[in-house]
């Protein structure tokens, strides 16, 4: 998983919906090697805009596309496919009509992006949200 290393640890997460004024996006997050580093557990919660939802999410090599396959397990029913890559300093997490594309810091204390709708899923531009990961430990 040597590309997604960067998550892990522990990590606080703070952003803003579109329409705040105020942050209204906090979370916290621990990423953990699984089966000898071969999958990555990332489990924790989030509030977005007042709801909190609590997730595990687990990340695999894909052996037939570039990049990471992933499932999230929020406890609401089957789990939800994701994708992950990464390019130098930019991380992508993608699924669910959205995509996050964040900003790696020099020393990966940091990353910093965006939440945003998919190109064919304009109905989820209300979900739009900023969110910074600080790594805790």
């Amino acid at each position: 998983m040597t590309e997604l290393d960067i998550l892990l640890g522990s990590w606080v997460i703070t952003g803003r919906t579109l329409k705040s004024e105020t942050d209204d996006v906090s979370g916290d997050l621990v990423a953990t090697p699984l089966l000898g580093g071969r999958m990555l557990q990332l489990a924790g919660g989030m509030s977005v805009g007042g709801d909190r939802m609590e997730s595990i999410e687990l990340i695999w090599a894909d052996d037939d596309k570039p990049g990471y396959a992933a499932h999230v397990y929020s406890g609401s029913g089957a789990p939800l496919d994701y994708r992950w890559s990464r390019d130098g300093d930019t991380l992508v997490h993608a699924g669910f009509g959205m995509t996050y594309t964040g900003t790696i810091s020099a020393d990966g204390t940091t990353i910093d992006g965006w939440w945003r709708p998919d190109p064919d899923r304009p109905d989820m531009a209300p979900a739009t949200y900023r969110a910074t990961m600080r790594r805790t430990a």
